[in-house]
């Protein structure tokens, strides 16, 4: 059991990362104005629940 919980962990914190560069992408220049033309949504990071 505690072996699938650290790598949930490993997992969420991979994403996260992830999410966090994608959400810092949507807001430097030039990248931003393509986010806005398509719509692009931030990531919502997850948590440890």
């Amino acid at each position: 059991m505690a072996d699938t919980e650290n790598r949930l962990e490993l997992a969420r914190a991979y994403y996260n990362n992830i999410a966090k560069f994608y959400n810092a992408g949507l807001e430097r220049t030039p990248d931003i104005v393509v986010a806005r033309i398509a719509r692009l949504k931030e990531f919502e990071l997850m948590s440890g629940d």
